[in-house]
């Protein structure tokens, strides 16, 4: 994805000019943050069509060959284990589901960006990606539980995914002394001249991605007294449903805990919930934000390997294991030679011996 050319952020945003401008002096810094795949802005643009098929998926992963080669990789492990070898991103998402498989491909497209260790903000290990996926998981199944909402469900995604894509910056700002700590607004700008949601607000604005999305993370943190519109709405609800239950805050997030709706009545009237609805979202979203920190402690363990890495024989490998023709996997094909050398050359080693004691009685 191409940086745009810097641009100012609109005068009807609300935002005071100091915050603003604050915002674009932070520019340098934005520009050496990494930049998220091509993939995400191509899923955005396939989210303005009614339906996404497997094929048009396979179309877009089929641009990042080593994000292919992973996923068919995944598809054909032990994990998953497949009654034949996986040989297509269609098969793949038989296997695994169609929105299972867009998760895993937006923590790989976020890893480098949301994959950090912050030294301010407490978010301990990789609490800032856990927050923000799991953030993006509640955006997009609350988006499609009513019609107010002005994003559709996959710009709800990127906006709860990038919600707090600031923080990367302003904890390089902040002092540190203190170490991790919960940090406020107030301190934010006493600090950096910017809060963190403006921020995240310009850095989505420098990378082109829909004014909608850029809108709705500006307003998350909107004060009790400004008028509530409902992305921001949609992004404050999600951020604070994982931040209650301590998701990426926690080292053992409290998701059994009771959320009571009437909390977030301000939220729920924006986007003209009724309280039953978020009981019934609260419910789906557990099972969900449970697989969460599982599926990204197995990508921490089995990243994507890119061209020119030192590992790149194991991309080499699983793009190996995709081929057609390939009848086995060949991580399976080298346990099973591994495993059949290792009981060989035992048997082996056990006649010898039968025949060394047999010649010593012998000898006697």
């Amino acid at each position: 994805m191409n940086a745009q050319p810097p641009t100012t952020l609109a005068s009807g945003s609300g935002e005071p000019a100091d915050l603003l401008a604050a915002a674009d002096r932070l520019l340098p810094q934005i520009k050496r943050l990494p930049e998220l795949s091509h993939v995400v802005n191509d899923f955005l643009t396939l989210s303005r069509k009614q339906y996404l098929t497997a094929r048009e998926f396979e179309e877009v992963i089929s641009r990042d060959r080593d994000l292919h080669a992973w996923l068919i990789r995944q598809a054909n492990s032990g994990f998953f284990n497949p009654a034949r070898p996986i040989l297509t991103i269609a098969d793949a998402s038989v296997i695994i589901g169609l929105d299972a498989l867009q998760r895993m491909v937006h923590a790989v497209c976020s890893r480098d960006l949301l994959r950090y260790r912050m030294r301010c903000y407490h978010l301990p290990g990789n609490g800032f990606w856990l927050h923000s996926l799991a953030v993006a998981a509640c955006c997009r199944s609350l988006a499609g539980a009513g019609d107010r909402c002005p994003l559709n469900a996959e710009e709800a995604f990127v906006a709860g995914l990038l919600h707090d894509v600031g923080k990367r910056v302003l904890d390089g700002l902040l002092p540190r002394r203190g170490g991790q700590r919960p940090i406020d607004r107030a301190q934010e700008l006493a600090a950096c001249g910017v809060d963190h949601a403006v921020l995240s607000a310009r850095i989505i604005d420098q990378w082109g991605l829909p004014a909608g999305i850029g809108e709705a993370v500006r307003r998350h943190h909107a004060s009790a007294e400004a008028a509530l519109q409902p992305g921001g709405a949609l992004v404050q609800l999600a951020d604070a449903i994982c931040t209650d239950w301590g998701v990426g805050i926690w080292t053992y997030p409290k998701l059994d805990l009771e959320i009571d709706p009437a909390r977030y009545r301000r939220q729920l009237s924006a986007l003209g919930f009724v309280n039953t609805v978020l009981v019934d979202q609260l419910d789906t979203l557990r099972p969900l934000l449970a697989n969460l920190d599982e599926m990204l402690r197995a990508l921490d363990h089995n990243p994507v390997v890119r061209k020119g890495s030192a590992s790149s024989d194991t991309a080499a490998e699983a793009a190996g294991a995709a081929a057609p023709g390939n009848t086995t996997g060949s991580d399976d094909r080298s346990r099973h030679d591994r495993q059949q050398s290792h009981r060989q050359r035992s048997g082996r080693q056990r006649r010898q011996a039968r025949g060394r004691l047999r010649r010593r009685r012998r000898s006697r």
